[in-house]
């Protein structure tokens, strides 16, 4: 007997280069200290009661743009979504969008939601908490979860444990994804994440 596995997406894992890992963290610590000269706050429509508040991002964009591009290649070669979505009759080129910075505080959520585009991604920049300390208030807090469907309609959830480890890393996944982020309890420091989309140039 053979058993064969039906296709599905995934997502892909990346850590930044040092330097610019560095120089996006210290964009976005002096936005929260209060820098006039970076600092535009940006609405979404998930911005409300209990969301972070989010800012765009303005210094680091073009060399973080070139690492995603390598990233969007491989996806390309290997999760190949864009050609699940077929919105096009010929090949559209892509482009990057303006990322912004999430500035989550104790008890803040991020609801489930999808994105704009082809390819979203979210990269971790301070995680203020210890993972072990914030599973003992429960088994979601602080996770990131995507949800998606079974073949037989089930609902399926992927829940990342994210802690310290993942200061740095970036992760770039289908933009149709559902994903949420749960509050943290443990802490009075601020988790920092830097997100945004790769969209069709249409």
């Amino acid at each position: 007997m053979n058993v064969k596995f039906l296709r599905n997406f995934g997502y892909i894992e990346n850590r930044l280069p040092n330097d610019l890992f560095n120089a996006i963290r210290k964009e976005c610590f002096d936005i929260l200290d209060g820098n006039p000269n970076n600092n535009e706050k940006r609405n979404t429509e998930l911005s409300g009661e209990g969301v972070p508040d989010h800012y765009n991002m303005k210094i680091n964009n073009d060399a973080l743009f070139k690492v995603i591009a390598d990233m969007v290649n491989h996806a390309e070669q290997t999760i190949k979504f864009s050609g699940a979505i077929k919105n096009f009759t010929n090949p559209c080129p892509l482009w990057f969008d303006k990322p912004w910075i999430n500035y989550k505080k104790k008890g803040e959520f991020i609801p489930n939601h999808i994105h704009d585009g082809l390819y979203s991604y979210n990269i971790w920049v301070n995680i203020p908490y210890d993972i072990k300390e914030e599973l003992k208030t429960g088994d979601y807090a602080s996770t990131f979860e995507f949800t998606f469907n079974s073949i037989t309609g089930h609902i399926i959830t992927d829940r990342l444990k994210i802690d310290k480890t993942w200061e740095g890393k970036i992760m770039l996944f289908p933009a149709l994804l559902q994903h949420c982020v749960y509050p943290f309890y443990t802490s009075d420091g601020v988790r920092i994440s830097v997100a945004g989309n790769v969209q069709y140039k249409t």
